[in-house]
């Protein structure tokens, strides 16, 4: 009976420290624009349709472990939704190299030299390798052309921490707005 007493405290001595400790404080971040130099050819551009994985749309951060499996952060989430941080972002990356007069939002009329960027990313992630990866399909249409494109590079993020994955995003969308700007003008 003592033994049965014993085992029965302490189980429920290690039931109550499991509901009584504290575990560790979600942490929310936000994308920011990158650091970019301005560009001297002007262009004029409106950001279209933003596609991420359905992997991607959630509120946590979500990295990959491996080829086909994820590991989603329920410690570090977004404070927005993912596609709507990377539409922000590009906008503000593109006003900062074009100008914002350059960068058009959806209630101005369309201007016959103006691009239209659709995105639909296979790839905006980091993995356990310590790579970010991005492959993104950019189909830019004006009044006088169409253009398809793909965009695949690979930015430095060390895994496992959030403030790194925040960090790699913001430097991957910058590199992008660069990318796409490069094949605007061949």
């Amino acid at each position: 009976m003592n033994r049965f007493l014993f085992l029965s405290l302490a189980v429920l001595m290690l039931l109550s420290y499991g509901c009584f400790s504290s575990s560790s404080p979600t942490r929310t971040f936000v994308l920011s624009k990158a650091v970019l130099a301005e560009s001297e050819d002007p262009v004029q551009i409106r950001i279209g349709r933003i596609v991420l994985p359905d992997y991607l749309k959630r509120w946590e951060m979500v990295t990959l472990v491996k080829e086909r499996e994820v590991r989603i952060n329920d410690f570090a989430q977004w404070g927005e939704l993912l596609e709507d941080g990377v539409r922000r972002t590009l906008t503000e990356n593109f006003r900062q190299v074009l100008g914002a007069e350059q960068v058009l939002n959806a209630s101005q009329l369309n201007e016959e030299e103006c691009w239209r960027l659709d995105y639909e990313f296979h790839s905006l992630t980091g993995n356990a390798k310590g790579a970010f990866v991005v492959e993104v399909l950019c189909q830019a249409r004006s009044a006088k052309e169409k253009k398809l494109f793909s965009i695949a590079f690979e930015v430095p993020c060390p895994p496992g921490k959030p403030e790194k994955l925040v960090e790699a995003h913001e430097e991957a969308l910058g590199r992008l707005v660069l990318e796409t700007l490069s094949q605007l003008q061949k």
